[in-house]
């Protein structure tokens, strides 16, 4: 095997999560959260697993492949080089987990209606920064270590720094201060969420991945972490919304204030305790990029035992349900194993239709997502950001309606076709626009990596 098979990218795994990343754009946009959306569409109220309830799961088991993939070069050694760059990629992801969410900084809706206009201003110059940023990016990512030889290399780098800087600048551009508009309190931000999850979960499973190695050591350990969340919550808790002790570590270490209050009440789907399964997921998915990567001499024996293994989960995750139910936002040990279980199912039904039977013509589009999953996900929600503060006052109904560029989107749709089907097709709006951006980056091969 040559060094450029050995290093190619796995096409079917680059679906996968391709197709996880638009769906995560999908299923958190709808056209409005207080309106009805398709059932599959909705998380489960508390236990069970739908379609949607998937997704996360997804991303964190690509995750986990995606890192065998990423430490090829360096036979999967726990080097001191790869510890600082799995520390640096966790901590990046991190702070721009928290930047996305804490983004547009101010507290746009307490603008006096007399200066609505302020919000069109702003997304057009928050759209305009973001360019000039994604453009120098681009850059930044296409350049070859031949070109710094150019005599030109150095105005050229020049130029992309002052654009970069100019569209930060311009992309967080506080002006509404001017007008007394106040910023973001932090004494009720959210600590945790998706971003800090995957920050979390990606540094603890890459670090243990390569430091266990085989598949009987991380077999172990994801027994052993299964084992210890299912016993442990069991004795300091239940696992009901109110009692289970998620919550309760949550409560005592993060505060009321910090946490999540979809429920009702001040519960984090995406909180310390139940993040250690999560960790599971990663290793689930570390231990099939391994089996897929590691031998290509045979590749559908492996789909078959990756198949095999994964239906082999899914039955012991239903067995398991009636004594720690499937559960999303606790993030169930039967749920680590049935949805891990899945993953792997859709990952080897994939690899067969792209690896082995060279069915490729369908899978551009969701390869747009998966060469650059995380820029498209931060994208989606910059979008849905700075519409959101894009709001303008339309007649309606004999008096006035305060309205976004995103809500007026919906309104229109719904009044020609079903309120499930008008949010359905405004997620997919995004979708399709942040297509559109990552398109160029694609054809060009160019992978914006967190």
């Amino acid at each position: 095997m040559t060094q450029t098979q050995q290093f190619k990218r796995f096409l079917s795994l680059d679906i996968l999560r391709g197709l996880t990343v638009a769906s995560m754009i999908t299923v958190n946009n709808p056209g409005s959260w207080g309106e009805p959306t398709f059932a599959p569409l909705r998380h489960a109220a508390w236990d069970g697993c739908t379609p949607t309830d998937l997704v996360f799961p997804f991303f964190l088991f690509c995750v986990g492949a995606s890192i065998w993939f990423a430490y090829r070069k360096s036979n999967h050694e726990l080097t001191t080089p790869a510890v600082t760059k799995i520390l640096k990629r966790g901590l990046l992801i991190f702070l721009v987990g928290h930047l996305v969410g804490y983004y547009p900084f101010y507290r746009f809706g307490d603008i006096a209606p007399e200066q609505s206009w302020l919000g069109c201003l702003c997304s057009i110059v928050q759209i305009l920064g973001l360019g000039l940023s994604i453009g120098s990016m681009v850059w930044f990512s296409n350049q070859k270590k031949s070109e710094e030889l150019d005599p030109d290399y150095k105005r050229r780098r020049a130029w992309a720094w002052t654009l970069l800087g100019v569209g930060l600048v311009l992309a967080i551009l506080p002006f509404p201060l001017l007008l007394g508009t106040p910023l973001k309190s932090l004494s009720s931000w959210r600590i945790l969420g998706v971003f800090p999850r995957i920050a979390i979960c990606f540094t603890v499973g890459a670090l243990l991945a390569l430091w266990l190695k085989t598949y009987k050591r991380i077999s172990i350990a994801l027994v052993l972490i299964l084992a210890v969340y299912w016993i442990v919550s069991a004795m300091f808790g239940d696992f009901t919304l109110e009692g289970n002790l998620a919550r309760t570590i949550d409560l005592a270490i993060l505060g009321d204030a910090h946490m999540y209050h979809g429920e009702g009440i001040a519960f984090d789907p995406e909180g310390l305790w139940s993040t250690l399964p999560a960790v599971g997921t990663v290793l689930l998915g570390y231990m099939s990029g391994k089996l897929m990567g590691e031998s290509t001499e045979d590749v559908k024996r492996n789909i078959i035992t990756l198949a095999a293994v994964g239906g082999l989960l899914i039955t012991l995750g239903l067995i398991m349900n009636p004594y720690f139910p499937i559960n999303k936002k606790l993030w169930s040990s039967s749920y680590v194993l049935y949805a891990g279980g899945l993953a792997m199912q859709v990952w080897a039904l994939f690899a067969f239709l792209i690896d082995v039977r060279k069915k490729t013509k369908w899978t551009t589009f969701f390869a747009v997502f998966g060469t650059n999953a995380l820029f498209t996900y931060c994208l989606s929600t910059f979008f849905v950001k700075v519409w959101g503060q894009s709001w303008f006052r339309v007649p309606m109904d004999g008096g006035e309606r305060k309205m976004t560029v995103f809500s007026a989107w919906f309104t229109t749709l719904k009044e020609v076709m079903p309120v499930e089907l008008a949010s359905f097709l405004c997620a997919l709006s995004l979708v399709a626009l942040c297509w559109l951006v990552a398109l160029p980056l694609y054809k060009r091969k160019i992978y914006i990596k967190l």
